[in-house]
């Protein structure tokens, strides 16, 4: 009996079982999560209230919980996200996503945690063309040379610069400011420059007088 009771014991332990208590922190830390998504600024101080964790990162991927009727962005995978990750593929107001990005870094919030393709909040919230948000990041010190491992619609190797010549002038200019490599080069070797020739000439423009090639 002694020997059944030990064995059972071992194989509690070794079961994988998640402990109640950290069962109910990850059920809030999903909220919180999930919040964000949604930029829904009240219930992401709720979920702060009740002990959420901003560095908290998922560990599976249950696409029903981040449909786009939701507000945000179609999403292929929300694997390896925080709160902010999510914050990045909302379509709330910029305001709100400002406030609510400010409460996540108050919170401990890694600024540059990055996703399972290697995207941070900076990589994402200028795919999604978010301004203000991108501004509110390099103001806070967001790393630009950063560089994607894979992304559907990216090429390895990309850095916030790359994806931002594509985009937004305005970001490159701001980009390069906050000391991002004008010379950075995706898994093909080509640079932000590259992308910009004969299609985004403001951008252009901007990278050769910093001294992209």
């Amino acid at each position: 009996m002694r020997f059944l009771f030990v064995y059972g014991l071992m194989c509690m332990a070794t079961s994988g079982a998640v402990p109640e208590k950290e069962r109910v922190n990850n059920l809030i830390n999903e909220e919180l999560i999930l919040a964000a998504f949604k930029c829904d600024f009240g219930k992401v101080s709720e979920c702060f209230a009740k002990g959420a964790d901003a560095k908290y990162q998922r560990t599976s991927y249950d696409k029903t919980r981040f449909p786009m009727r939701d507000g945000g962005y179609s999403v292929l995978s929300s694997f390896s996200w925080t709160a902010l990750m999510a914050l990045s593929w909302c379509r709330g107001p910029a305001e709100d996503q400002i406030k609510i990005a400010k409460l996540l870094l108050e919170n401990g919030a890694d600024i540059d945690h990055a996703d399972y393709a290697g995207g941070t909040c900076l990589h994402c919230a200028i795919m999604t063309e978010k301004t203000e948000l991108v501004l509110f990041l390099l103001d806070r010190g967001a790393n630009p040379n950063t560089a994607l491992t894979a992304y559907i619609d990216e090429i390895p190797g990309e850095t916030p610069l790359h994806c931002a010549t594509v985009r937004s002038d305005l970001l490159v200019g701001r980009l390069i400011k906050a000391g991002a490599n004008v010379n950075a080069r995706n898994s093909k070797g080509e640079s932000p420059l590259d992308y910009a020739k004969g299609r985004y000439e403001r951008s252009a423009q901007i990278l050769r007088r910093a001294g992209g090639k």
